[in-house]
C-alpha cells in the first residue's frame, strides 16, 4: 500500500518507523495475533488488560481502548491542541 511505502520517507527515528510499519501491517504482538499464530496464552485470555472489556487486538489496543485514548490525548493537551476522536 502507498501509506507503507511513504512511511519510510518520514524523518523520524528508525525504531518509531519500524514500529509504525509493523502497526500498519497488523504485526504487533497483541494477544489476538499471538493466539492466531498458535502461541498459548495464560488461560487463553485475550481480554485487554487495560479495560478488561474486549479482546486485545491492534485496533482496540491503539485506537478504541479507553486507556489508549487517554494516552493519545496527553501530547495534544501538552501542546494545547483540542481534538476530537471518534
Amino acid at each position: 500500500p502507498k501509506g507503507i511505502s511513504t512511511l519510510w520517507n518520514i524523518k523520524a527515528p528508525s525504531k518509531a518507523l519500524a514500529f509504525s510499519w509493523r502497526l500498519l501491517l497488523n504485526r504487533i504482538q497483541s494477544k489476538v495475533n499471538l493466539l492466531d499464530r498458535g502461541i498459548t496464552l495464560e488461560e487463553n485470555s485475550t481480554i485487554c488488560p487495560f479495560c478488561n472489556l474486549v479482546q486485545e487486538d491492534v485496533t482496540h489496543l491503539f485506537f478504541s481502548c479507553n486507556f489508549s485514548y487517554v494516552i493519545w490525548m496527553c501530547p495534544y493537551k501538552w501542546m494545547s491542541i483540542e481534538v476530537v476522536f471518534p
